[in-house]
Formats: structure tokens, sequence, C-alpha cells
């Protein structure tokens, strides 16, 4: 992952006492694009194994929700997002090119979900 590569330079330039905001025993799992990534911690403590959410330049908070508690956990609270039609803050949605993506929920928006399709175009079911 190019991001990663560029957190691992950017963190070995850091100087000392300077704002740290990666940890190199963070193992990237997804990313926006735009700096913004999931990872796991395989740091020592009680983050370790959990999800963490790293914000460009904010480090890397942990959710207490349940969700993030494990790589176990998050596939099945994303699925449970995705039949509730919510996870979190955010709204599944499918994009221009048909792909899963997340979204702060908009009152002028409605989701709706075609299963029928998906099922079709990525060969489920």
């Amino acid at each position: 992952m190019a991001e990663y590569r560029a957190y691992r330079r950017a963190e070995q330039e850091r100087s000392p006492g300077e704002h740290t905001w990666w940890d190199a025993r963070w193992t990237p799992l997804a990313d926006d694009g735009c700096g913004n990534s999931l990872f796991v911690s395989q740091a020592p403590g009680p983050s370790f194994g959990r999800i963490g959410d790293h914000a460009k330049d904010g480090g890397g908070p942990f959710s207490e929700d349940g969700a993030s508690a494990s790589l176990g956990a998050f596939p099945e609270s994303t699925a449970h997002g995705l039949h509730d039609g919510h996870w979190g803050e955010y709204e599944p949605y499918v994009d221009d090119d048909g792909f899963l993506d997340w979204r702060e929920p908009d009152a002028d928006i409605v989701v709706a979900w075609d299963m029928q399709e998906m099922n079709r175009r990525y060969g489920f079911g």
C-alpha cells in the first residue's frame, strides 16, 4: 500500500518530540485515497488486535462501540450495518461504478438496496 510506505517514511523523518500520527505497528486494512485509513493495531497493550481509524495527521483513535474490538468483529459489524442501513455515523450506498461505499447520512438521499441486481451483478446467491 503506497500510503503505508508514505506513513513509514514520514514517521522515520519525524524529529524527536514531534507529534506522532502513525505507528509502525499499525497494519492498514483499507484507505480512502486521501490519507485516512482503517488499521489493525499490533502494538502491545489494550489496543492490540483492535481496528483503529486513522485520520490524516490526526493519529488513530479506537472506537468504544465494539464494532472495532477485533478483526473478527469488524466484518460482522459491517454486515449488520448493511442489513440495518447504517453503520455508526454512516449509511451504505452503491456508487456510480457499482462499488459499496459509506457516507454520512443526508436527508435528501434515499438508500434503496436492490439485492437481486447486486446478486446478479456480482454473482452471489
